[in-house]
């Protein structure tokens, strides 16, 4: 959702294009070359980074994992979690060229992944979210329902 973000409104701090800016490496070349833990230390540092900016930050799904990661983004934000159902992440993944640059985490197909993920990962979602939103509808949707909760704050 985070670049169909209006300009103007706050500024948008992508989790992702910092990461490459960063390190000069995809995902999977850092997984690959060190693992998932080095990759989520990385990632913890960036998110740190960025919260001390006042912007909206679009963090990568796996960002929850870490409790220390739920408790700073619960307690330094406001979060907003986009729920939806694996269907709709395995479309957009399909239909984005970057896939390639997203690691299995489990070796399943990319559907069972997916599922097993979101089934993992819901409940810390959820103890992070300060609002979940259904992002299972259409883009303006969603993004008009977030403005809606921003306006309201």
């Amino acid at each position: 959702m985070g670049r169909y973000w209006q300009p103007g409104y706050i500024g948008i701090l992508l989790t992702l294009t910092i990461w490459y800016k960063k390190t000069n490496k995809t995902i999977a070349q850092i997984v690959d070359e060190q693992d998932w833990d080095r990759f989520r230390d990385i990632e913890s540092q960036i998110l740190e980074d960025v919260m001390l900016r006042d912007a909206v930050v679009a963090t990568g799904g796996g960002m929850v994992v870490s409790e220390k990661n739920r408790f700073y983004m619960k307690n330094k934000g406001i979060v907003f979690y986009l729920a939806t159902s694996a269907e709709t992440v395995v479309a957009q993944l399909k239909s984005n060229p970057a896939v390639s640059q997203r690691p299995s985490l489990t070796g399943l197909s990319i559907t069972e992944e997916i599922t097993g993920i979101i089934k993992e990962r819901d409940p810390l979602y959820h103890e992070s979210a300060h609002y979940v939103i259904d992002a299972n509808k259409e883009k303006h949707e969603v993004l008009q329902q977030i403005y809606a909760l921003c306006i309201s704050l």
